[in-house]
């Protein structure tokens, strides 16, 4: 199930704040004695999920930043297309329709 960005880090600051706390409900106290925590959250943990969310982030924005390109890309080639498709009408001397029909170039 795909998760907002903002529960990721409603989840990261219940984390911090229940490692900073010690925990308090019974569950995490008894989880805290077998991993040896207080209150049963390891720090190390909470600043590796961090770091996996921030790393997260980062691909999330190149991936954007990648979409966004490939757009720019897609739109200058169908204005490359265009002019091309202009340029053969007027070397032939035909209209757009003659020359698709005459296959001079493919539509």
């Amino acid at each position: 199930v795909a998760q907002s960005e903002d529960d990721y880090s409603d989840l990261l600051s219940a984390l911090r704040s229940g490692a900073a706390s010690g925990g308090s409900s019974g569950s995490r106290a008894r989880a805290g004695q077998r991993n040896g925590s207080p209150g049963g959250l390891n720090p190390d943990l909470v600043d590796k999920f961090e770091q996996v969310l921030l790393e997260r982030r980062h691909h999330q924005q190149r991936l954007e930043a990648a979409e966004a390109r490939v757009s720019e890309l897609e739109q200058r080639n169908a204005d490359l297309a265009s002019e091309n498709v202009r340029l053969r009408t007027t070397a032939f001397g035909m209209t757009p329709h003659s020359a698709v029909t005459r296959g001079l170039y493919d539509a």
